[in-house]
């Protein structure tokens, strides 16, 4: 549809007519840039899904659940969409399905979750029904004789693992068989891996010591760093967009109007996205906010 634009005749508003007239127009005209401006603005209170976790780390959204990671009590909740609570794996030991001070979590496509079991020196691998399938240790040719220790890990499209060795201080990688891809030390410029997360080639780690993020090549190879800004957290989605997240507000990077405010601040552990929803996790609880 094709709109026709027409000139406005003042002489028909009496209050356009002279001095005051002028400003009655630039009032107007700086509304309704105001309202364009911020149409992409979006204030909402957000949705508590679920309350009452004990230290939670991390959070994973796929297609139909959620994961968590509730550090305090040794263990990974796994929640549908609304935050029901469909069940709870884990427990304190060392044995398979338990865990010492579980960090982070991936559930990749739904087929395979991965779970960083900091203490136990392991990563547990299980499948989509939870069963246990193996688990990953140090490799002899590593740099270092000790076990490894993992934080924060990210798998690829191509179900390929890398992980976070709090030790050696680098990253290893492993194929979807369990084989060791590659093994870099973490760049001099990051201070401390805070999180990462495996979109495309990338390798995005927060760096919430120096306060940037940082752009790495599957190599280790630096490509990008930026400043946080004041946020805490960033997430990038399937799509590839940039989100910062801060105490009060969630913001894309790249587009700063594009933003959801939210009416007080909230302590925020991690995010995730998917199908237009933000899940928030807290120092007690699960949030969503709709971003679409």
């Amino acid at each position: 549809m094709k709109l026709s634009m027409h000139p406005v005749q003042i002489q028909n508003f009496p209050l356009l007519r002279g001095d005051s007239g002028v400003c009655y127009l630039a009032v107007l005209l700086m509304l309704l840039m105001s309202g364009s401006s911020s149409a992409q603005n979006k204030a909402v209170q957000p949705e508590v899904l679920y309350n009452n976790l004990s230290k939670p780390t991390s959070v994973y959204a796929t297609q139909n659940h959620l994961f968590v990671v509730e550090s305090g009590k040794n263990r990974v909740l796994k929640f549908d969409h609304f935050g029901q609570l469909i069940e709870s794996y884990g427990g304190l030991g060392a044995n398979e399905y338990q865990f010492d001070l579980p960090i982070d979590v991936d559930a990749t496509n739904g087929l395979k979750i991965y779970v960083s079991d900091n203490r136990n020196n392991r990563i547990q691998i299980f499948d989509r029904h939870f069963q246990y399938l193996s688990t990953l240790k140090r490799y002899p040719w590593g740099r270092s004789s000790r076990p490894i220790r993992p934080t924060q890990l990210g798998v690829n499209n191509f179900n390929e693992l890398f992980f976070y060795d709090q030790d050696s201080n680098s990253i290893i990688s492993v194929d979807d068989k369990g084989n060791k891809m590659d093994e870099f030390l973490i760049p001099g410029v990051i201070r401390e891996v805070s999180d990462l997360q495996v979109v495309g080639k990338d390798l995005y780690i927060l760096d919430l010591k120096s306060k940037k993020y940082h752009i790495l090549t599957y190599n280790g190879v630096q490509a990008r760093s930026f400043p946080l800004n004041g946020a805490i957290q960033i997430f990038v989605d399937r799509n590839g967009e940039e989100w910062l997240i801060y105490p009060s507000s969630i913001q894309n990077s790249r587009n700063p109007e594009v933003l959801i405010e939210f009416p007080q601040d909230i302590t925020i552990k991690d995010v995730t996205k998917i199908n237009g929803v933000f899940y928030i996790l807290t120092n007690k609880s699960m949030l969503s906010a709709a971003a679409e």
